[in-house]
């Protein structure tokens, strides 16, 4: 019980111009994906997942914004038992993004995850959204879970973005994961099985 609790996962949102989606202490739908489908391993199925308490959203680098490019920067973060970054690792990058998104993870801090009254590490995923428009956004996750080339766990991310998507994309968004359920991967059917019984769960 001495090693880092991991957790999967966070989200956050960088508009074009550069503001975020909403206070990291007032969680908009699609923030509530945070940790969501996580797991701790070390620290059993029931140790809650860290909560952002500062969360300054990263700026868009003007290089970036001036060449239209974007996309999802996906970080592994360590935590100290008082909830700040100690180690960042960029899982899935973009050259010109990167360094805007460890930036401001670097100032992020969290409440600290207690283990039987005990502050402990924890290991998470973030992901960092830098997109124009939600169209955009909501195309690169449907590539993303869709492909079968990334890592399971960036198809499951994916995945659990997906699901928070506002209802008027619902219809497509639900079309996609019953096409992820015959998935041989088993991570991925399993997420988008999860993902469509949240969705059916939300419209009752």
């Amino acid at each position: 019980m001495n090693g880092p609790i991991h957790c999967l996962f966070g989200t956050w949102e960088v508009r074009r111009d550069g503001t975020d989606s909403g206070r990291s202490d007032r969680p908009t739908r699609r923030s509530d994906a945070f940790c969501r489908t996580g797991f701790a391993p070390q620290g059993g199925p029931d140790v809650e997942p860290p909560k952002k308490v500062h969360a300054p959203a990263p700026l868009y680098p003007p290089m970036a914004r001036a060449a239209s490019l974007q996309g999802l920067i996906l970080l592994e973060i360590t935590l100290s038992p008082e909830g700040r970054p100690t180690d960042i690792k960029v899982l899935r990058g973009i050259p010109l993004l990167d360094h805007a998104a460890i930036e401001a993870v670097k100032t992020w801090r969290y409440e600290p995850t207690l283990v039987n009254d005990v502050p402990r590490r924890v290991v998470l995923l973030e992901g960092l959204d830098f997109f124009f428009s939600e169209s955009d956004m909501a195309q690169a996750y449907f590539d993303i879970a869709g492909n079968r080339r990334p890592p399971a766990v960036f198809r499951a991310y994916a995945i659990s973005r997906l699901e928070a998507f506002p209802p008027k994309r619902q219809k497509a968004v639900v079309k996609k994961l019953q096409t992820l359920l015959q998935e041989p991967e088993d991570a991925v059917a399993k997420a988008a099985e999860s993902a469509l019984a949240k969705l059916s769960s939300s419209q009752k």
